[in-house]
């Protein structure tokens, strides 16, 4: 079928009019929960990194690729509404 599946007529008369104008918003736990953890993990990252590279002196490829991911948190999209 082209266009993919549609629901049948008499199930469509059963749904409510969109409200375009004043829709119901949902909270905002996602966002919170990115704005709270973003920042633990960055500093949980450069903790980890300080020991690995001041204190035993023997930091390996695990923790250059984990420095290099950091990079994906500000730049996502939940990063920017922070």
């Amino acid at each position: 079928m082209p266009g993919g599946i549609h629901p049948p007529l008499r199930q469509l008369l059963t749904w409510p009019t969109p409200n375009y104008i004043d829709p119901p918003t949902q909270p905002k736990y996602v966002l919170i929960f990115a704005c709270v953890m973003g920042p633990i993990s960055i500093a949980l990252v450069f903790a980890r990194l300080w020991v690995r590279v001041r204190m035993q002196r023997n930091a390996g490829l695990d923790d250059w690729l984990v420095l290099a991911s950091l990079v994906s948190i500000p730049t996502s999209s939940m990063g920017f509404l922070c």
